[in-house]
């Protein structure tokens, strides 16, 4: 189960990237965004619920959504510079 958490979201972070570097269009950063911020909150609120639950996948769900935020971080320093 853990590897499908971890499976998903990079596999909608790879789209979400992929759709606003092949966009050139400035809205394409709003829907970028809306769309990054609503897997993250998914996540979150998932990992909530399943706290609540006391499940023990809690956890992934959160290292979930650091690894979300530090690749987003990551993709915004290599769009701000140019390149890697």
């Amino acid at each position: 189960m853990e590897k499908l958490i971890y499976g998903v979201n990079a596999i909608l972070l790879f789209f979400i990237a992929r759709y606003e570097y092949n966009s050139d269009s400035d809205k394409s950063i709003i829907i970028s965004s809306i769309a990054f911020v609503a897997l993250l909150g998914v996540n979150l609120l998932f990992g909530l619920f399943a706290h609540f639950d006391k499940k023990p996948i809690y956890r992934h769900y959160y290292y979930s959504a650091v690894g979300l935020f530090l690749s987003v971080v990551i993709l915004l320093y290599i769009y701000i510079t140019g390149g890697v």
